[in-house]
């Protein structure tokens, strides 16, 4: 049951982040000429929500399997990721002079937790 919530959840999500895409989506990390730098959908919350839910997939295989192949595949398949993912951003910031903003507001892989407005102000010093 976990496994198969996980399986659909990160299916889900990739098939989100592919859809806001649209032609921009592609195997390779160079972008299209006349590309569009996406910062909705799914890429409000992670920089590659893609490669997020092909690693909740993995991961919920790996993590209910007793097989030890399915944990080193996901090991492979992070490590992979993870370094397509360096270097589509840097590739992403030569066309785009934006994106080094949104890669500084913008987790990678993780959301991050959202920040309340009920949040009291920290101190700050008199003036």
């Amino acid at each position: 049951m976990i496994a198969t919530l996980g399986v659909l959840s990160g299916a889900g999500l990739a098939a989100w982040g592919s859809a806001t895409l649209g032609p921009d989506l592609r195997p390779s990390p160079l972008p299209r000429a006349d590309s569009q730098l996406h910062t909705d959908g799914p890429y409000r919350w992670v920089r590659h929500p893609i490669y997020t839910g092909l690693l909740l997939m993995i991961g919920a295989r790996a993590l209910t399997s007793t097989n030890p192949r399915h944990r080193l595949a996901a090991a492979g398949l992070v490590a992979l990721l993870r370094t397509k993912a360096v270097a589509e951003e840097r590739l992403l910031a030569a066309r785009h002079p934006e994106y080094e903003g949104y890669a500084r507001r913008v987790p990678r892989l993780l959301p991050r937790p959202r920040r309340t407005a009920n949040r009291r102000p920290t101190r700050t010093s008199p003036q």
